[in-house]
């Protein structure tokens, strides 16, 4: 199933495209999506001709389809394998970092490094984490693989709802609104988990419609809680619950309409955010909680993100 690419991915494509032209020897891509990663280089790679290797501690080396697998599990020995092989292609390393560690395996990738250039090789790290030893801090490129964009997540529904038309078993009734709220609400998902979501939508029902809103969101709010970090809270308080404060009433008043698309399609950037510092019991939850419903239901979901990081 293709998915098109949103313009932040793009121009990260593009930086790596340029790290791995200009002969750098050594990326380190930082991201949990292994899939959507290894498409991007696939592209790349098959833009320019060259071979793309995947190594894990589990299969070795293979191809980019999987095939000519190599028993090279022990990390010293991959980059061993690398650097007999001089062929022009990028060598993608999956969950390399625990390995950074090992001051044999550094010092192989730092003599790798120095051969790399003469051969057109590229290595590529790729990990959730950034995990970087001091001694390859000045000869590595470090690149932050974005999360899925807003285009990319309609994309994606947009493939799932035309796949699951056309089977008679599933009743597909998704309206523009709706549609655009379960996108929304996949922000910051990764695009497995947002396809998981949408089809556990459709399994629960057998069918995609106005009312799988809410369980996209209860997925979404269980994905978030894995965190520990933030919280999604159900908020029905409005501004009227709050008493007083009413130089921030004020202020919120003033900048409602800049939470809409019409605000973000006019160039405007969303408003600032307001750190709110009072004693226990001052209402600083209950003023999140409002404003969430108050200015950002009636642009975006009916689920209200609160962190818990206020100063109490």
């Amino acid at each position: 199933m293709r998915v098109l690419w949103g313009e932040s991915a793009r121009r990260t494509m593009e930086r790596i495209d340029l790290l791995v032209r200009s002969r750098y020897p050594l990326l380190y891509v930082v991201s949990s999506e292994e899939r959507r990663v290894q498409r991007a280089l696939q592209e790349m790679c098959a833009a320019h001709g060259k071979d793309l290797f995947v190594w894990t501690v589990s299969d070795g080396i293979v191809d980019a389809d999987g095939r000519g697998v190599i028993r090279k599990d022990k990390p010293a020995d991959a980059i061993e394998e690398i650097r007999r092989t001089e062929k022009r292609a990028v060598w993608l390393l999956k969950d390399f970092h625990p390995y950074l560690r090992d001051a044999v395996v550094v010092r192989l990738l730092r003599d790798m490094i120095q051969e790399s250039r003469r051969v057109h090789r590229t290595v590529i790290i790729l990990a959730p984490s950034l995990e970087v030893p001091v001694e390859l801090e000045k000869e590595i490129a470090v690149v932050e693989f974005p999360l899925p964009t807003y285009e990319e997540l309609e994309s994606l529904l947009d493939a799932l709802i035309a796949r699951f038309a056309a089977d008679p078993r599933v009743r597909v009734s998704l309206g523009p609104e709706a549609k655009h709220r379960i996108v929304r609400s996949s922000l910051g998902l990764t695009l497995a988990e947002a396809e998981g979501i949408y089809c556990q939508a459709v399994i629960t029902g057998r069918s995609l419609d106005d009312s799988d809103v809410e369980l996209v969101l209860e997925a979404k709010k269980q994905s978030v809680r894995r965190s520990g970090l933030l919280e999604y809270v159900d908020a029905s308080e409005t501004m009227h619950d709050v008493g007083g404060l009413y130089e921030l009433k004020r202020w919120l008043r003033k900048r409602r309409n800049a939470f809409s698309e019409e605000a973000r399609a006019f160039g405007l950037p969303y408003p600032k955010g307001v750190m709110m510092i009072g004693v226990q019991g001052c209402g600083k939850s209950l003023c999140a909680k409002a404003v969430s419903y108050t200015h950002l239901r009636a642009h975006e979901t009916s689920l209200h993100l609160v962190c818990r990081l206020l100063l109490e």
